[in-house]
Formats: structure tokens, sequence, C-alpha cells
């Protein structure tokens, strides 16, 4: 597999990852159960999910396959 192709599985499957690790946050803090480390974890995930979607921008996408016609 070329690294470009794996870098993009990797960071798609982070990215859709996120939004999932935020939500159980948020939930944890709706049933009372705060920690200040959580409010530090939030931040860390959004940072990350911003490296990630800045990083995923620059790589270049698998190129088209021309498929003839039958």
């Amino acid at each position: 597999m070329c690294p470009t192709i794996g870098l993009r599985l990797t960071a798609t499957a982070f990215l859709a990852a996120v939004p999932r690790k935020i939500d159980g946050i948020m939930a944890a803090i709706e049933y009372g159960l705060y920690q200040p480390s959580m409010k530090q974890r939030l931040f860390d995930l959004e940072a990350e999910k911003g490296l990630v979607t800045a990083r995923l921008s620059e790589t270049v996408g698998p190129s088209p396959v021309a498929v003839p016609p039958t």
C-alpha cells in the first residue's frame, strides 16, 4: 500500500473517532462526572483534529483510475 494512502486512511479514521470521543466526554460531564483533566483532553482533541486536518489537506489523494469503456 502506498504510504500516502495509509496516512489518509489513518487520518480519516482518527477524524471519524474525534466526535465520538468528544461526545463521550460531554456525556460524562452531563452526568456530573466532571474532572479538570477533561477540559484539557477536549482542548487536546480539538488541537489534534486541527493538525490532522491540516496534514490531510497537504497530502495528495490517490490518482483516479481510468476504466476503459466496455
